[in-house]
């Protein structure tokens, strides 16, 4: 893949710097290069100089190189060949990092474990900032005072404890005792 970058970057290069090849190539303002093939009866063939790199949100390109500018977020910028910046992916749980092991900030279910390494919330835990003392739970779970999460019961999305219902799920309604009851 990288390869064909570079080939179609140097192409790329050669329709900028020289005119003559114009008459059969055609360069547009979105860098996309088309080559014209066959009979002049219409028949082109479209290749694009911007590169197609997984994790990029803003590529840049210039006469003598090309890549991702600003990675989308989970992803961090990687220098490679000739400047080309690519992007690669963070670790599993970090959502900002500069490297596969230098996570600044963990994902939604997971806390920063050590400088650089986030870790799994536990039972339930949409927030934590350890592995069991949770901030905020998820979705059909309480908060208990000792900040950890415990399951709602039965058909219950939103609940303040296991007595008190506040949220039925879809197929269920709330009763006078404020639990929830399948329809």
């Amino acid at each position: 893949m990288k390869i064909a970058h570079i080939f179609i970057t140097t192409l790329a290069v050669l329709l900028v710097t020289c005119k003559k090849t114009a008459d059969h190539a055609s360069l547009d303002q979105n860098h996309d290069i088309t080559f014209n093939f066959g009979d002049n009866n219409g028949y082109n063939t479209r290749y694009s100089s911007r590169p197609k790199i997984r994790g990029c949100e803003k590529y840049y390109w210039a006469s003598w190189n090309s890549g991702c500018e600003v990675c989308v977020r989970g992803y961090y910028q990687v220098k490679g060949f000739l400047n080309n910046y690519s992007c690669d992916q963070c670790a599993s749980g970090c959502d900002t990092c500069l490297s596969s092991r230098e996570c600044q900030a963990c994902s939604s279910g997971f806390f920063m474990v050590s400088p650089g390494a986030c870790g799994n919330c536990l039972n339930g835990c949409g927030t934590c900032i350890e592995g069991n003392k949770c901030l905020r739970c998820k979705t059909g779970y309480f908060l208990k005072e000792d900040k950890t999460c415990e399951l709602c019961t039965s058909g219950c999305d939103v609940c303040s404890n296991m007595l008190t219902c506040e949220t039925c799920s879809g197929a269920y309604f709330k009763n006078t005792e404020n639990k929830c009851s399948s329809c």
